[in-house]
């Protein structure tokens, strides 16, 4: 009997966490707008009206674009596939503009939080830069 309680458990247990995961990747899809950003030993800054980064999330694929709000052209973008598992996030660089060539083909590995409307990304490039983002959802 205990055996059967522990079992069921344990089962019921790991369903929780499967769908607390899911539920808290969910909350990454969408469209983004960079807010602020800090880069190794750099202090934190906000984007200022000249750029804007915005950012796309899908279950399987994302895509960033950097672009000067005045003159209305790119400056820098990536893409890629993507994997959501609960708060680890992990970006294939599969296609980037000329300040991100460094990264094709390479996994760029995170932790995300998520508070109210606000999207936490942390975690270290793979040049080993320590970067952490705050990214507001669009709606």
């Amino acid at each position: 009997m205990k055996t059967k309680t522990g079992t069921l458990l344990a089962l019921l247990f790991v369903a929780i966490s499967s769908i607390n995961a899911q539920q808290e990747s969910s909350k990454a899809l969408g469209t983004w707008k960079l807010f602020s950003f800090k880069y190794g030993d750099r202090e934190e800054q906000t984007i200022s009206d000249a750029f804007q980064r915005i950012k796309l999330i899908t279950r399987t694929h994302f895509a960033w674009v950097e672009y000067s709000t005045n003159e209305k052209t790119v400056t820098d973008s990536a893409g890629g596939r993507c994997e959501i598992n609960g708060e680890n996030y992990i970006e294939n660089i599969d296609f980037a503009g000329a300040g991100m060539k460094a990264f094709l083909g390479k996994k760029q590995t995170f932790k995300l939080k998520f508070v109210g409307n606000k999207m936490y990304l942390s975690g270290n490039l793979s040049d080993n830069l320590q970067i952490n983002e705050v990214w507001i959802k669009l709606e």
